[in-house]
């Protein structure tokens, strides 16, 4: 899935306030260094909500932050 959005997916094996993996983003084929933490929910408590070929995910505010 990654690969297909351009993305490179990078797992994070050490406990980092959350972050579960980073994906960074590629442009022209190429890695740009912009990465982009990613926290990894699992659980129907989480994906209740089923949209075509996935669910949808409405997190709280408090669990995400921009900036």
């Amino acid at each position: 899935m990654t690969s297909q959005l351009g993305l490179v997916f990078r797992e994070q094996s050490t406990s980092d306030f959350g972050v579960d993996a980073q994906a960074e983003m590629k442009r022209d084929g190429r890695p740009t260094g912009r990465l982009v933490g990613l926290q990894i929910k699992t659980g129907p408590a989480y994906f209740s909500q089923p949209y075509e070929d996935g669910w949808i995910f409405r997190p709280k505010k408090k669990h995400f932050s921009i900036g």
